[in-house]
Formats: structure tokens, C-alpha cells, sequence
């Protein structure tokens, strides 16, 4: 049973870099919105935590290589319209259920592997809960202010706590400064948008796939991407000294993101936050329109897996 789940792992993995690296040339090319690379991560997260998929003539994978075009099918689903399958990358096992080995040294290899895979999951996932106690632990003690709005000496910076009843939390010294409205503007944007729900599944999968040091890197370029969609949000009804305010607001206070995602990458980039908002252009319908047609094109191609 382990070795099964982590030969599926192993291989979500693999399929998972070759879209996120592929995200990141996006990325860097700047030829979609920001909010549309943030919801292309979440194509990424799909694919780290989901082991099968349909199967398509158009997936990305098709054109891949046959590196990465390998696939078993799902059983039961042969003869269903839409049938699922998992990807076979690696290529080690002929079959997935069970996973059957093409040798047996190739067996005590995954065999052994596998232990150590659940060994440093356990390890990466405790450590997180340990940091999610402890924050819940310290923040218990802050003053309630008005409404879910609390503060006290225990952040230094404004962040959203809790993943169910959500509270703002503020820095005291912040509480009288004029750009507390900015603050609470982009704070209730995660709160709206569930964000810290969603920050813990794509830790509890960077977790998963500790292994692989590109799903770490995904995930703090996810945690960015989400600062910067969230900041969008927010200023999205505003005007442009009202914009230049909350830029302004958000250098003197830094970041509001999760003491989770601190705890393992620090801060996050507060210079290209301030640039995304004073370069902050409202979208016309056609660019909306051809960028929510890319997203739906883009779905398709990178969740599907190759056809056999």
C-alpha cells in the first residue's frame, strides 16, 4: 500500500514541475494579469495533490516526450465515456493496482524509499502543525478591538489568523495611523477569498513532496503571486491617490501574509507588491475576455493527462 502511494507521489511530482516550470516562464513573460498566474498555481496545486486526471489529445503532456507520457489507466473506467488515468513517468512499474515492479531490485529500491518518503512527510507536516500552535497559543491573549478586529504586541505586522473564524490582527501601533483602512481593505480581501484555507492545503503539499525542492519553490512563488492577486483586489475601486495611499501603507507596514509561510520563507516582496499597484491599469472586457478564454484553454491542457 505505501509503495503504491508513493510511486503515485513520485509521479504527480514530476508531472507537477513540468507545469509549474513551465507557469514560471509565463510568469516571467508578463502576458497575463497577475491574478491569472495566481490561478494557474492553483493548476499546479491540482496537480500535487489529485493522482489521476482524463485523458486528452490536447494535455500539455502530449508534446512532452515520452518521458512524461506514460499512463496507466484507472480500473473501472475503461469503459465509462470519460476514463481516468495516472501518470506512469517513471516508468519502473507496469501496473498501478497493485503497483507491480519491472524487477525486484527496482521493488526493494521504492520499497525502501517509500519509508523514508513517509518518514520526512510526518516530519514536514508536524513541524507545521507545531507552528500553527504555537501562533494560535500566542495570539489567544490579543485585545478584541471591534468586531473579528484584534490586536496586540504578538505581530509585528497585520495578518489574518485562523482558518474558520478568521481574525485580522493588528499591530497596536498601527491601530490610530490613517492607512489602517488600506490595511483592513486588504486583509478581509484573504478573508473573502479563504486565502488561509488555501495557503494550508499548498503547504500541507509542499509537505507531501518535501522530496522535491521545486515544490517549494512553487510554493513560495504561489504565496507572492497571492499577495500580489490580493493587492489587485483591493485597490481594484480605488483611485489613483487613494492607490498611491496604500502603497504607501503597505511599505511602512510590510507584509500581512501567514506566520506559517514566514516561519519558512521570511517576507514577501514588498518592492514588486508597491510596483504592481502604482502600475495598476483597470482591464478592459476584451483583454478580460481573452484572459478568462486562456485560463479555460490553459485548464485543459495542463490538468488533463496525455491520451494513450
Amino acid at each position: 500500500m505505501l509503495n503504491t502511494v508513493f510511486y503515485s507521489v513520485l509521479n504527480m511530482s514530476i508531472t507537477a514541475s513540468v507545469i509549474g516550470l513551465l507557469i514560471i516562464m509565463l510568469r516571467k513573460l508578463k502576458l497575463i494579469p497577475g491574478a491569472g498566474i495566481y490561478y494557474l498555481w492553483s493548476l499546479v496545486l491540482l496537480r500535487l495533490l489529485i493522482p489521476f486526471s482524463v485523458s486528452s489529445r490536447v494535455s500539455l503532456l502530449n508534446f512532452a516526450g515520452s518521458f512524461v507520457k506514460r499512463v496507466v489507466t484507472v480500473p473501472g473506467t475503461e469503459e465509462q465515456a470519460i476514463s481516468l488515468s495516472m501518470t506512469n513517468t517513471i516508468g519502473a512499474a507496469g501496473s498501478y493496482f497493485p503497483v507491480t515492479y519491472k524487477t525486484k531490485l527496482l521493488e526493494s529500491i521504492f520499497g525502501t524509499a517509500a519509508f523514508i518518503w513517509i518518514a520526512g512527510a510526518v516530519l514536514a507536516i508536524s513541524a507545521a502543525a507545531v507552528i500553527c500552535f504555537m501562533a494560535d497559543k500566542r495570539f489567544r491573549t490579543a485585545i478584541p478591538v471591534s468586531g473579528n478586529i484584534f490586536t496586540g504586541r504578538m505581530v509585528d505586522s497585520p495578518l489574518v489568523h485562523g482558518f474558520l473564524r478568521q481574525r485580522i490582527l493588528i499591530p497596536e501601533q498601527y491601530l490610530e495611523k490613517s492607512g489602517l483602512k488600506f490595511i483592513l481593505l486588504h486583509e478581509n480581501v484573504h478573508i473573502k477569498r479563504h486565502d488561509n484555507l488555501v495557503r494550508l492545503i499548498a503547504v500541507t503539499a509542499a509537505c507531501l513532496h518535501w522530496f522535491n525542492p521545486l515544490a517549494w519553490v512553487f510554493l513560495r512563488l504561489f504565496i507572492d503571486d497571492m499577495e500580489l492577486s490580493c493587492d489587485i483586489s483591493a485597490v481594484r475601486g480605488l483611485t489613483g491617490p487613494e492607490r498611491k495611499a496604500y502603497a504607501g501603507t503597505l511599505l511602512g507596514v510590510g507584509t500581512g501574509q501567514d506566520y506559517l509561510i514566514q516561519a519558512a520563507f521570511g517576507k514577501t516582496n514588498v518592492r514588486d507588491r508597491v510596483i504592481n499597484i502604482l502600475n495598476y491599469k483597470k482591464i478592459s472586457v476584451f483583454a478580460l475576455a481573452v484572459t478568462v478564454i486562456f485560463l479555460a484553454a490553459a485548464s485543459i491542457i495542463l490538468l488533463t493527462n496525455p491520451a494513450r
